[in-house]
């Protein structure tokens, strides 16, 4: 995992290179997410062999894409929790061939109130998938 948020953060800004390349049974995630944060703003790349972004708990208010988000199996992948307001002006994007797929992904009762797309939302089988949430 490149980063994991375990506590509440007002504001995240990634405006270079968040990565990781770690391959297996594991979720190899480049945010793993499981608590409040207010505002999370991307202008850079974050990338995840499983996911760029994956939220397992909590509420993020306004998450902003305005970078490049590409995960091997998931762009953004929500197992419960919140996300009020979704702005893409840029790219998330998931690459592999899994019918599973997605480049936004909601499970076990996650949300995302609002999504505002000017950029593109990509993958191999769904752009948004939602399942039990």
């Amino acid at each position: 995992m490149g980063v994991r948020v375990n506590s509440t953060i007002n504001t995240f800004v990634n405006s270079g290179l968040i990565t990781t390349t770690v391959k297996g049974v594991h979720w190899s995630d480049g945010i793993g997410i499981n608590a409040n944060v207010k505002t999370l703003k991307n202008t850079g790349t974050i990338q995840g062999f499983s996911a760029p972004i994956k939220s397992s708990g909590g509420t993020i208010e306004t998450l902003i894409n305005e970078g490049t988000m590409k995960g091997e199996s998931i762009g953004i992948y929500m197992s419960g929790g919140l996300v009020k307001t979704l702005i893409n002006s840029g790219t998330i994007n998931q690459n592999n061939s899994a019918t599973w797929a997605a480049g936004i992904k909601l499970q076990n009762n996650s949300t995302i109130e609002n999504i505002i797309n000017t950029g593109s939302i990509s993958s191999n089988a769904f752009g948004i998938s939602v399942t039990g949430g």
